[in-house]
């Protein structure tokens, strides 16, 4: 449910690519993603912070906001702003909501993923000097 990235912009951008994928699927015309400065939290943990713009109707915001709670990616919603577009809307009865939003993925570095850096191994010892026979 973690991210992954060789680095936290390459961890960010999977944060952004996986939002717009889930707006996508739900119908959220996504005008912006952009990624901010990771956080550093407990246990080697990373915070990757996305912000977004968007524009709905109220089904595609509602699936969005529950794909994003149920997908399968560890995601946190720590700001959602709604709000009326009137008169965006081609479709009588329909109303058109602009959204944006502060989201936060998670990632953990891969070294700590894979547990404590492991030690070199050590050397071989040398292999003993050849003894000559006596004669």
């Amino acid at each position: 449910r973690l991210f992954a990235g060789r680095d936290d912009v390459m961890a960010s951008a999977e944060v952004a690519t996986y939002v717009g994928e889930v707006a996508h699927a739900s119908h959220v015309w996504l005008q912006d993603a952009s990624t901010r400065p990771a956080t550093a939290l407990d246990g080697g943990v990373r915070a990757l912070h996305v912000e977004i713009r968007g524009e709905s109707d109220l089904r595609g915001v509602l699936e969005f906001i529950k794909t994003l709670e149920r997908g399968g990616k560890l995601i946190r919603v720590q700001r959602l702003d709604i709000s009326s577009q009137p008169g965006r809307s081609d479709q009588p009865g329909t109303e058109t909501l602009a959204l944006s939003a502060s989201i936060v993925g998670y990632a953990i570095p891969d070294q700590a993923a894979s547990g404590a850096a492991s030690p070199a191994p050590a050397p071989a010892p040398a292999p003993a000097p050849a003894q000559k026979e006596a004669p």
